[in-house]
Order: structure tokens, then C-alpha cells, then sequence
């Protein structure tokens, strides 16, 4: 990895953001599977932020195929690397705090606009929604509602396409309030 790029850099770029995406949850892809999900980002492209990402060891080649005179490449999310530790953004400025999470926002705002191109839109059949709710939690509720959802999801995270399943993005941020009345 280079110097002046960090994991945060490397993994919040929009296209290879869709990368650890297309990979998460344990899965295991070729560039070309990824290309067929990812089909409105030029084959040269993929595979340019692949090998960054594979160069800075935040994926792992699982396998790797023979094909007509060529090495075709099964890869992974490196278990080990891809996951932003908390102490890494604790150590960030709060200029790189606003930088990342001004590209999260953005990539969140792409797939919403990439969700309202589909031919058919349903906000209620397809579940989607979203929502600012103000809660009171102290550090003990606050830690256990995030053990609490991380349960779920972990329960969830494998699930298997079919069975009537349709896949959901799922984004969450928790921002204490500035309400002076909440004190």
C-alpha cells in the first residue's frame, strides 16, 4: 500500500467500494463474475481497482484457474485486512473524518439513485425506507444496542439467495444530538 493512501482511501473510493461489496459476506468471485454484477464499470476499470485492492492485501486470491493460456483469479475479502478497526479512525483528523464520510454518503446516494432508475419503484414492497429517530441511550444501552444489531445481522449475513429473499443494502450512522434539551 502506498504511503499516502490509507485503508480508508483504498476502500471508499465508489468503484471499489462496489468491489468489497460484491465480495462481502464471504463470497468468492473472478474479475468476470464481478464485471457481470458491476456492468456499468468499464472491464479495465474492475480490474485496475481489483489489483489495487489485491496489491494492498485487502483481498486474497482463494484460487487460481488455468484458462486458454491465462491464470484466472477467485478472490476474497482478505479476512485479516479489509475491516477498519476502530482504532485506525480514532487516530483520524476531523478533516479525514469529513473527506470519508462525504464519500460514504456519496456512494449511499448513488446506489439510491441507481435504486429509483429501475424500471419499477415500490418504496413499501421494497422495503425502503429512511429515517432520523433520536433516542436517549447511555454508553452501557448505546454498546448493547450495537452488540444487539451485530447479533441480527450476523445471524442474517449468510442468508442464501431464493426463498422468496431479496437483497437489501443496509446503512447505519449514529451521531450524538446537539439538543441541548436531551441533557
Amino acid at each position: 500500500m502506498k504511503k499516502s493512501e490509507s485503508k480508508l482511501d483504498l476502500l471508499l473510493h465508489p468503484v471499489r467500494m462496489r468491489i468489497v461489496q460484491c465480495l462481502a459476506g464471504g463470497k468468492q468471485r473472478t474479475p468476470q463474475e464481478m464485471s457481470s454484477i458491476l456492468n456499468d464499470v468499464p472491464p479495465a476499470t474492475l480490474y485496475r481497482h481489483i489489483n489495487k485492492l489485491a496489491h494492498a492485501e485487502l483481498l486474497d486470491v482463494v484460487e487460481e484457474r488455468p484458462i486458454r493460456g491465462t491464470v484466472e483469479r477467485v478472490y476474497t475479502l482478505s479476512a485479516e485486512n479489509s475491516h477498519v478497526h476502530p482504532e485506525e479512525l480514532a487516530n483520524l483528523s476531523k478533516e479525514d473524518h469529513v473527506k470519508y464520510f462525504t464519500g460514504f454518503l456519496t456512494h449511499l446516494m448513488m446506489d439510491f439513485e441507481q435504486y429509483l432508475q429501475r424500471d419499477h419503484v415500490d418504496f413499501i414492497q421494497d422495503g425502503v425506507g429512511y429515517r432520523q429517530i433520536l433516542i436517549n441511550l447511555s454508553d452501557e444501552e448505546l454498546i448493547e444496542f450495537g452488540q444487539k444489531m451485530n447479533e441480527f445481522l450476523q445471524s442474517k449475513i449468510n442468508n442464501q439467495p431464493g426463498e422468496g429473499r431479496t437483497l437489501r443494502k443496509i446503512s447505519s450512522i449514529i451521531i450524538p444530538s446537539d439538543d441541548p434539551s436531551s441533557e
